[in-house]
C-alpha cells in the first residue's frame, strides 16, 4: 500500500473521504479479464463504487460534510484510479453522484448503486400494469427489480430456491403489496406461477428456451441466473 495525496481540486469537483466500497463482481472480472475492458495499466486502484463525506468542495450541489454515494463512470482510463482509496475526487462527469438521506447508512449506500443502476435498465422498457418475473430474486439485482418494479406500478413474481430464502423475501418486500414470492423447489411452482400471472398476453419466447408453449399473463422474464431454470 503506498500513501498518496490526491491531485488538486478542479472546478466542479469535490474531495471525497470514501468510508465504503462495495465488492462487485466487476471488480474481480476486471482483473481477470482485462483485455476484454480495456488496458489495465499497473499500479491501478481498484473499486468502482462507494460512498463518504465530502471533505471539500467546488461543486455547488455538495457542500463540505455532505454524505454522497457514487458509481465510477470509466474503470480503466482513469487516472485517478477506483474507490479502493481512503480520499477521492470525484465529478458528474467522472462518476454518478448521489445524495444519501440521513436515514440511509453509508454502508448500505455503498452497495446498492450497481445494482440499483442494472435493474432500471431492466426496467426501462416495461409500461405501468405488466406482469413482470424475475429469477434469481434474493439477489442484489434481484431484489431491486421487485422493490423497483413495485414502485413503478408492475406485477412482480420473484422465483426463488428453498423456503428459506421464501421466508426472508417475503418479510423484506412485505410492504409491495403488488410483489408476489414463488419457491421454485416446490413441484408445483409452475401451476402456482401460472395462476399469479394469469391467462394472455404471454411474449412465447421469455421462457422454456423459446418453446412457443404459453405459460400466463406476463409480459417479460428478468433472468438473472442464466440456464435453463424453466425447465429443470
Amino acid at each position: 500500500v503506498d500513501p498518496t495525496e490526491p491531485p488538486q481540486l478542479k472546478d466542479g469537483e469535490v474531495r471525497v473521504r470514501v468510508e465504503y466500497t462495495g465488492l462487485q463482481p466487476l471488480d474481480g472480472e476486471m482483473l481477470a479479464c482485462a483485455g476484454k475492458f480495456g488496458d489495465l495499466k499497473l499500479p491501478h486502484v481498484m473499486g468502482v463504487e462507494g460512498a463518504g463525506t465530502v471533505l471539500q468542495s467546488r461543486n455547488p450541489a455538495f457542500k463540505a460534510g455532505s454524505r454522497i454515494a457514487f458509481l465510477l463512470r470509466r474503470f480503466f482510463d482513469d487516472e485517478s484510479h477506483g474507490c479502493w482509496q481512503s480520499q477521492l475526487n470525484l465529478c458528474p462527469e467522472r462518476a454518478l453522484l448521489i445524495p444519501v438521506p440521513m436515514d440511509v447508512g453509508l454502508n448500505e449506500a455503498a452497495v446498492c448503486i450497481t445494482s440499483t443502476v442494472a435493474a432500471m435498465a431492466c426496467l426501462r422498457n416495461f409500461n405501468r400494469g405488466d406482469t413482470i418475473v424475475v429469477t434469481g430474486a434474493c439477489g442484489a439485482v434481484g431484489l431491486s427489480l421487485l422493490q423497483l418494479g413495485a414502485l413503478r406500478g408492475f406485477r412482480v413474481i420473484g422465483l426463488v430456491r428453498g423456503e428459506e430464502r421464501m421466508a426472508w423475501l417475503t418479510q423484506e418486500i412485505s410492504d409491495c403489496g403488488s410483489v408476489a414470492v414463488i419457491d421454485m423447489t416446490d413441484p408445483g411452482w409452475m401451476q402456482i406461477a401460472m395462476s399469479v400471472c394469469g391467462r394472455g398476453g404471454m411474449r412465447p419466447d421469455a421462457i422454456d428456451g423459446g418453446s412457443g408453449e404459453e405459460y400466463g399473463g406476463a409480459d417479460g422474464v428478468i433472468d438473472g441466473v442464466g440456464g435453463e431454470a424453466f425447465t429443470a
